[in-house]
């Protein structure tokens, strides 16, 4: 799937500045073979690139124990994924959906969860110290 299908030519550059085709396939093959082995090959060669996934459509996906850490996922959608001990320190989450999602021992230290929908999410375990909470939404999540 290319996020970048009809824009101009301006709008593609700037869009490009903050998703990454690249990472996207990546961890969609992680998802897919049940593994993060290569998302955790990437990010040792690729230490200093941001994680630019802004937008970015996850839905259904199993994620768990993936390291997004300083991750920007601004308006990214991953509801319904399957995120346990998912790593999104420092992340920038503003106005990302997790409805449905099992987030079960993720860590949102110091993440940038403005916004954020976690409604019907089972969070169980979940670190949201130093997050920056506001306006997020937890109608109906199982925090137990």
């Amino acid at each position: 799937m290319d996020f970048t299908g009809s824009k101009t030519k301006l709008e593609s550059s700037l869009w490009e500045d903050r998703f990454s085709q690249e990472q996207y396939d990546i961890l969609r093959r992680c998802s897919d073979a049940g593994s993060s082995k290569e998302w955790i090959l990437y990010r040792r060669k690729n230490r200093k690139l941001p994680i630019l996934l802004e937008g970015a459509n996850f839905e259904e996906l199993d994620l768990s124990k993936i390291d997004l850490k300083n991750a920007h996922l601004k308006d990214a959608s991953l509801c319904r994924c399957t995120l346990k001990q998912t790593m999104f320190m420092n992340a920038n989450l503003r106005n990302t959906k997790f409805d449905g999602a099992d987030i079960s021992g993720a860590k949102f230290t110091a993440a940038d969860i403005e916004n954020t929908r976690f409604t019907s999410v089972l969070a169980t375990g979940v670190d949201f110290t130093f997050a920056q909470l506001k306006h997020a939404d937890f109608h109906e999540a199982n925090v137990a």
